[in-house]
């Protein structure tokens, strides 16, 4: 599992999910040059990356024991601050963009039910 986006400036970033069911990211200089693979810990079943509004990326996850957590990078093209669960346990998701930028979650729970979460305003503060 894998995924590839772009930072705010514009630098790609990638995403993968690794043998140690950690999600470790990579990103690239502003020369091009690509950084070293830098873990964002946990254990994980799947994930998914999206852009907030603000530049920011945030990373959707469901770990081992099915809760859905989210880790968002602190400032456009920085670093990410701690994972933040959501209640519920979930079997898969998606992230959407509203027209007006705000990130909508779409999970299906244990129950095989869709739910779906969005943000409440443009900007989040990170956690």
């Amino acid at each position: 599992m894998s995924s590839f986006v772009l930072n705010q400036d514009g630098r790609p970033a990638a995403f993968v999910l690794g043998g140690d069911k950690a999600i470790w990211r990579q990103w690239t200089d502003n020369t091009g040059t690509w950084g070293p693979w830098v873990s964002l810990g946990g254990q994980w079943s799947r994930f998914t990356v999206a852009t907030n509004q603000d530049g920011r990326l945030t990373v959707f996850a469901i770990g081992l024991d099915n809760v859905m957590q989210r880790c968002s990078q602190i400032a456009p093209n920085g670093s990410f601050g701690d994972w933040s669960s959501f209640s519920g346990q979930w079997q898969q998701l998606a992230v959407a963009t509203n027209q007006d930028g705000r990130l909508t979650v779409f999970a299906i729970d244990l129950d095989n039910v869709m739910q779906r979460c969005s943000q409440t305003s443009l900007v989040t503060v990170p956690t």
